[in-house]
């Protein structure tokens, strides 16, 4: 198992995605001709034991097998395809979304159905969601939601219901557990009186359209600032944003709605968007997503404007 070889062993890659938690049976090992060198009895428990002492393998607690531990991904099937992280089962699945705002009817394609129902299946109410049974997948709006985006189930009997993609998403590749963020992260913030602010911001940009919806409850909330509720270090700005995102993208790079995500604002023209949480505690949490440019809460008088 040389560090620059592992990879390109194709055998021992085989073995290694027999387990999902990429262990490897010493009773392989001890076949290789240079271990049959070492230890001719093929004795595992001292093959066992000598690994014990190395810096970049693990032995198993039950002393029969081995890891080299970070170094599997994780891969789901989902409609025939294979998906190894968050992102890109997310990526896809804004794709099949796309597919469907452009399509008469929201129709997607028999692929993307499949692997949309076998998202569907992880669904902590997927039998509800079904009914009598799934007549097809298409892309639609709840009506409470119009400007956003949603996989719709339309069952045999007719009837129509969304679905959260994303809560059958934390399945399999959950979001990573919130913690702190250093010290003087629970300071309380004080509440601006609302001078105005030196950043450029978005005109008029409603709720942030994720495609995430379940049971009439829209990821990103209703209309721009009507009916919401100021509270103080709930505002995330990502500055030096790189090229690719939309609200819809963003949204889902920070959890969405089970991420304690609300809305996205996009500023026109400028690497710039504004991000609103749910809780302050939400918004600490987003600090630590990668990929997102320059991420900060904002503060004074930057946060109420």
């Amino acid at each position: 198992m040389y560090p620059a070889n592992y990879p390109k062993d194709k055998f021992l890659m085989a073995e290694v995605a027999k387990s999902e938690e990429g262990w490897v049976s010493l009773s392989v090992i001890a076949g290789f001709n240079k271990i049959k060198g070492l230890v001719p009895n093929q004795d595992l428990a001292v093959i066992a034991n000598a690994i014990k002492y190395s810096n970049i393998l693990e032995v198993s607690e039950d002393d029969q097998s081995i890891r080299r531990p970070g170094t599997v991904k994780k891969v789901v099937p989902l409609g025939g395809m294979d998906f190894g992280s968050r992102d890109e089962v997310i990526t896809y699945a804004r794709g099949l979304i796309a597919e469907g705002d452009a399509s008469d009817g929201g129709a997607i394609s028999a692929e993307g159905q499949a692997f949309v129902k076998d998202l569907l299946k992880l669904h902590d109410k997927c039998d509800e969601k079904m009914g009598q049974g799934i007549a097809s997948i298409k892309v639609g709006r709840n009506p409470d939601y119009p400007e956003t985006s949603c996989f719709m189930v339309k069952r045999t009997d007719d009837t129509e219901v969304d679905f959260s993609y994303l809560k059958c998403l934390n399945k399999i590749f959950p979001l990573p557990p919130r913690k702190d963020h250093g010290p003087g992260s629970g300071k309380k913030r004080k509440e601006s009186t609302g001078a105005s602010s030196p950043s450029k911001k978005p005109k008029g940009s409603g709720p942030s359209g994720s495609g995430d919806t379940d049971d009439g409850e829209a990821s990103g909330g209703k209309g721009g600032g009507d009916g919401v509720q100021y509270e103080v270090g709930k505002i995330v700005v990502c500055r030096e944003l790189p090229e690719g995102f939309d609200r819809h993208s963003l949204f889902d790079k920070f959890g969405g709605k089970d991420g304690g995500c609300a809305f996205v604002e996009m500023v026109p023209d400028v690497p710039l968007a504004y991000v609103r949480f749910q809780t302050a505690e939400a918004a600490k949490t987003a600090i630590a997503v990668q990929g997102v440019g320059i991420v900060s809460v904002l503060e004074g008088d930057d946060e109420k404007q």
